[in-house]
């Protein structure tokens, strides 16, 4: 199992993953997207938008510093996911996916949303869990080694920190009328990733032909692809249980980052130095360094003041319990900000 790894859970049992490996290298900042984009109607049903074709998964790589933009997307009801290199193949078909997309003499699709991510570093394991039929989960799951730290920069924004500089942010969409609620997933590795990377968003080395590797490095088809990098139910990080957590795979600690003074390393870049911990950051991707939590097993907020995570439970909203919730969700702004 790769050291570095982010899952999304995007329907029932479909989970896919985008891995980067804890190998130090120099690259311009690149970005990742896993999104769900619903342009909403005027009558405002989940139903309408994607019969419309107006709702879309987005991955995208874009820049952060200096590099060319790259694109890629996949439309809800349609099949072809277009890849950041420019490149497009079948991401989901008939027999993977059920049919429940309405309206006369159109093709039937069921819209497949992102609902869950769990991002994980050695044995550390954060989990953002919005799928239906279950409480919201938004916590550490495992803390063996204070490597990720999550951080809360608003009431629908979290980002979570590798020790490399390398962050996931989760945005999170709700529609209430349609009781759906989504992750908007963004990696953003450091400069580190340039053909390191395996999975869903390819190898980032510019090759528009190589981006359909397995693990070992092997050419696959589009469909193999699919399957090759699919994770079970059982593999998805936020369905292990305690025991399985503590045996993932240490942080290899052989494997430093720091940020270094402009002086001493030209571009700021990021270096293999051995008396740096993996309490330091690497500048360009991470600002508020000074606010850096060394207890990681605790949501930051944006202004970094230590509160405790909270699991957040599916509440409802009826007429009867509109002033209760408006009490708990007061509450959890105290407890968070």
């Amino acid at each position: 199992m790769e050291d570095i790894q982010v899952q999304v859970e995007y329907g029932p049992g479909e989970i896919i993953k985008f891995n980067v490996p804890d190998k130090p290298y120099t690259y311009e900042e690149l970005k990742c997207e896993i999104q769900t984009r619903i342009n909403r109607l005027k009558d405002k049903t989940f139903e309408k938008q994607y019969l419309d074709d107006d709702a879309n998964w987005i991955i995208a790589i874009s820049n952060t510093c200096i590099t060319e933009a790259f694109r890629c997307a996949v439309p809800v009801a349609g099949s072809s996911l277009r890849r950041f290199k420019m490149k497009t193949f079948d991401g989901c078909s008939p027999s993977q996916y059920p049919s429940k997309l309405r309206g006369p003499g159109r093709p039937t699709w069921d819209p497949f949303c992102v609902c869950a991510v769990a991002v994980r570093a050695g044995a550390d394991v954060f989990v953002i869990d919005r799928c239906p039929y279950k409480p919201i989960r938004i916590k550490y799951m495992s803390c063996n080694e204070n490597l990720l730290d999550a951080r809360k920069l608003d009431e629908k924004n979290y980002r979570i920190y590798f020790p490399s500089g390398t962050y996931v942010q989760a945005v999170l969409e709700d529609y209430p009328t349609d009781n759906v609620r989504t992750v908007n997933v963004h990696v953003y590795p450091s400069k580190s990733d340039h053909g390191l990377t395996g999975g869903l968003c390819g190898t980032l080395n510019g090759n528009i032909w190589d981006d359909f590797m397995d693990r070992g490095g092997n050419l696959l088809s589009a469909e193999a692809f699919n399957q090759h990098w699919r994770v079970s139910w059982a593999e998805f990080l936020g369905n292990m249980n305690e025991d399985q957590l503590n045996a993932l795979p240490r942080w290899k600690h052989d494997v430093f980052y720091c940020t270094c003074p402009h002086e001493h390393v030209r571009g700021n870049k990021p270096k293999e130095i051995r008396e740096c911990s993996e309490d330091t950051i690497v500048k360009c991707a991470k600002e508020d360094n000074l606010a850096l939590n060394k207890n990681k097993c605790q949501i930051r907020n944006k202004r970094s003041v230590v509160k405790p995570a909270v699991l957040l439970q599916n509440v409802p909203e009826t007429r009867h319990s509109t002033e209760r919730i408006h009490r708990h969700r007061r509450g959890m702004c105290i407890i968070f900000i």
